[in-house]
């Protein structure tokens, strides 16, 4: 019983410690390309950092007249991690999207797994996600 859990286990470690390494490689390609490492990828990415510098105001001063704000949990979660972590906004921008991403990867590995599809097919839908812009 017990080694059958094993083998199990190193069977998915065996399929999903390779899709893993592709993910974090795919997800770190646009931070290794730019020039300066303090630019962000996006708009809304700086929208966030700015509301992460100060998450539990309600009143955002910068927009054009000024205009309130609607709360969302990444800013927070950013603002968070920032300050759990100890490391500036900025980092905490570009690492936090390569975590989310291997926790998706991670979770519709174990959802395919669940509804018993076979390995390749597993794998070419992991692959498919992992290649997906969005």
């Amino acid at each position: 019983m017990m080694q059958e859990k094993l083998s199990r286990l190193y069977a998915d470690a065996k399929i999903l410690v390779p899709l893993l390494l592709l993910c974090i490689a795919v997800l770190s390609i646009p931070s290794f390309i730019r020039d300066d490492s303090n630019i962000l990828i996006g708009r809304e990415a700086y929208y966030h950092l700015r509301i992460a510098e100060k998450p539990l105001e309600n009143y955002d001063k910068l927009s054009y007249g000024g205009r309130p704000i609607i709360f969302r949990a990444y800013p927070l979660v950013l603002s968070i991690f920032s300050k759990t972590v100890g490391i500036d906004l900025i980092a905490a921008s570009k690492i936090i999207p390569l975590l989310f991403g291997l926790i998706s990867l991670f979770l519709f590995y174990f959802i395919l797994k669940k509804i018993e599809l076979n390995k390749l097919d597993i794998i070419l839908a992991c692959l498919v996600l992992i290649i997906s812009p969005t």
